[in-house]
């Protein structure tokens, strides 16, 4: 069903499942990596239908000119060498000052639009500016800059999206001052899992973007991180010919004599 109680994500959802009743494994897995901006094409839309109505008028068009044609020729993919992903998510922000856009937001019509939300839109984006330059006083700011994972002395960039300009596979960054050092994703999606039950028997693929453990010791810390940045999914072996393919190690527990214990 779809109804104005879906969050972004599980409308977004829907009308992904609703291309094709009959997914392939291939269709799932992408789905379950999915990076898109959810917003892009309903925001691109309003903001295109706003621009061509009342761009003219605005008093800072020359302004937010630029921003505004990179995001309207953009396809909602978070590239990290790119800084339209930049520009769109605190744009997002700022005009709507929330961290998740309501789905009544996603399915408003052109036909709706007047001329004090297109000013919102535009007042958002200019606002956006600045304090992106307040920020990172630079001319171009990537998004591989700003949405980063640290974890034990290394940076990953990530191409996922983060709220408000949310995807289905993230992260999220948590800012803990004004300093770039300072910016971290730190939540984001717990768990990203892809299962097949079919004749073939089971699979099953997954991944916990932050990583598992918070122990610097173990030599595992950063593996599921290395595979999330790359938004790739990690098998879970199931069969003997699986497992003999995995690299393991074995502990042998020894215990003493019943006689001895308690000594």
């Amino acid at each position: 069903r779809s109804g104005r109680s879906d969050t972004g994500r599980a409308w977004y959802l829907r009308k992904r499942l609703a291309v094709n009743e009959n997914l392939s494994i291939d269709d799932g897995r992408d789905i379950a990596t999915d990076s898109y901006m959810i917003p892009h094409e309903p925001m691109s839309r309003l903001l295109a239908h706003s621009w061509e109505t009342y761009g003219e008028d605005y008093p800072e068009r020359d302004a937010i000119a630029e921003n505004v044609r990179e995001i309207l020729g953009w396809d909602g993919e978070p590239r990290v060498h790119t800084q339209v992903p930049t520009i769109f998510t605190l744009w997002l922000w700022k005009t709507f000052n929330r961290t998740a856009l309501p789905v009544s937001l996603l399915e408003k019509t052109v036909s709706e639009v007047d001329e004090a939300f297109a000013t919102k839109l535009f007042d958002g984006m200019l606002a956006a500016q600045e304090e992106l330059r307040s920020l990172v006083p630079l001319p171009n700011v990537p998004w591989g800059m700003m949405h980063i994972i640290r974890r034990e002395n290394r940076v990953w960039p990530v191409e996922t999206g983060m709220y408000p300009a949310i995807s289905l596979m993230n992260a999220n960054l948590v800012p803990k001052g004004r300093k770039l050092e300072d910016l971290n994703c730190v939540v984001g999606s717990a768990y990203v899992g892809f299962h097949v039950m079919d004749e073939n028997g089971m699979r099953s693929e997954s991944i916990m973007p932050l990583g598992q453990t918070d122990r610097t010791d173990l030599p595992y810390v950063d593996a599921m991180t290395d595979l999330f940045v790359m938004r790739e999914l990690k098998p879970l072996p199931f069969t003997d010919e699986e497992l003999a393919e995995v690299e393991t190690t074995e502990t042998v527990l020894v215990l003493p004599p019943v006689s001895e214990r308690g000594r």
